[in-house]
């Protein structure tokens, strides 16, 4: 991770990429493999859509901004788990997140100095 910016990476995340198996009864089983550990990121919290949840629908689940360098490659179709401190190791947030946007901020030299993800808690 040869590029320099701004943001502390205090976090650390597992990255994981989605693989699609048939069953016997022909339904297609969506599965999670890890493809990248223990990547340096920071985590923040963007809010979330209600203070009181009985019965968690999509439109409920709690959004977060996650910023990682530039090389990480990282799509729509991966997922992020396992959010811990980068000197400790203790996992802060274990739950399983999807992505709902990906940003890469330009810098004024014009190059990506690090990329945002808005993401969203998985309800299943």
């Amino acid at each position: 991770m040869s590029t320099k910016n701004f943001i502390r990476f205090l976090h650390k995340a597992d990255i994981y990429t989605k693989t699609s198996l048939r069953n016997e009864m022909g339904q297609m089983k969506a599965t999670w493999n890890i493809s990248y550990q223990n990547v340096p990121c920071l985590y923040t919290p963007a809010g979330s859509s209600t203070g009181i949840r009985i019965s968690p629908t999509s439109d409920e689940a709690d959004y977060f901004s996650i910023y990682f360098n530039p090389d990480v490659d990282i799509t729509y179709g991966s997922r992020i788990r396992n959010i811990s401190t980068k000197n400790r190791g203790e996992i802060i947030d274990p739950n399983w997140y999807q992505i709902i946007q990906i940003n890469r901020e330009i810098s004024f030299s014009g190059k990506v100095q690090y990329i945002q993800l808005k993401v969203k808690s998985v309800i299943e």
